[in-house]
């Protein structure tokens, strides 16, 4: 068992990672950002990769100039393939949880 609250605390000041899960086929972890920050332009070949927005709100920047909002208690799933970058959006610390394969490969690519 988890509880998101006690590791923000041992956490601190974002920006920061936490590996909640590392199994043979899964990973699980939490990012904690501040307003802009996020992850660049990329992709997954060989799995689909979801978030669960804990805290605050996200944009996912699609390749096709598409934008999903997400807010606190919200889910979005991304097909593998598809292109996309993460910004935090909202005034206060965004916390988001992304579950995907383990140590998948994340395809770089210039936008």
């Amino acid at each position: 068992v988890s509880n998101v609250e006690i590791i923000k605390k041992k956490m601190g000041s974002p920006p920061w990672n936490y590996m909640l899960t590392y199994t043979d086929v899964d990973q699980v972890g939490i990012f904690c950002q501040e307003r802009s920050e996020g992850a660049r332009y990329h992709y997954h070949v060989n799995k689909a990769e979801w978030w669960y927005v804990y805290q605050g709100s996200f944009d996912w920047l699609l390749d096709d100039d598409k934008i999903i909002n997400a807010i606190e208690g919200e889910f979005v799933f991304l097909p593998k393939g598809t292109i996309h970058a993460i910004t935090c959006t909202s005034e206060e610390p965004g916390i988001r949880i992304a579950f995907g394969a383990r140590d998948f490969e994340h395809i770089y690519v210039r936008k």
